[in-house]
């Protein structure tokens, strides 16, 4: 066996493996890093439509609140005058009570004359 044979094809060996990983570890790092851009992007991507998402189903919300808002307030205006409606026909039913004892108090009174 000749040693500078197994010398020459061992050291070729060893320096073929050193040169391949020297050389390939740049390229697996910027094959590792672009992996994780995308990776990344598509999670920038998928965050934005649902940010976008939530902003329509806010602004629909936002749509609904200010018509319920406007139908409440209007309602209370419909109480406020339904309350002044009835503190009216209470007073005329105080006023009609009124004129109705009256009356039958006269009537009474003309009723007892002999």
């Amino acid at each position: 066996m000749n040693w500078e044979n197994v010398f020459a094809t061992t050291a070729v060996g060893i320096i073929t493996g050193m040169g391949g990983y020297f050389i390939g570890k740049p390229k697996r790092r910027a094959e590792t890093r672009q992996t994780m851009a995308e990776a990344i992007q598509k999670e920038l991507m998928a965050l934005t439509e649902i940010i976008e998402s939530w902003r329509d189903q806010a602004s629909a919300l936002r749509v609904q609140v200010d018509e319920q808002e406007k139908l409440i307030a209007k309602q209370q205006a419909e109480i406020k005058q339904q309350r002044q409606q009835v503190q009216d026909l209470q007073a005329k039913i105080e006023e009609l009570r009124e004129k109705i004892e009256k009356q039958c108090n006269d009537c009474n009174y003309k009723n007892e004359k002999p």
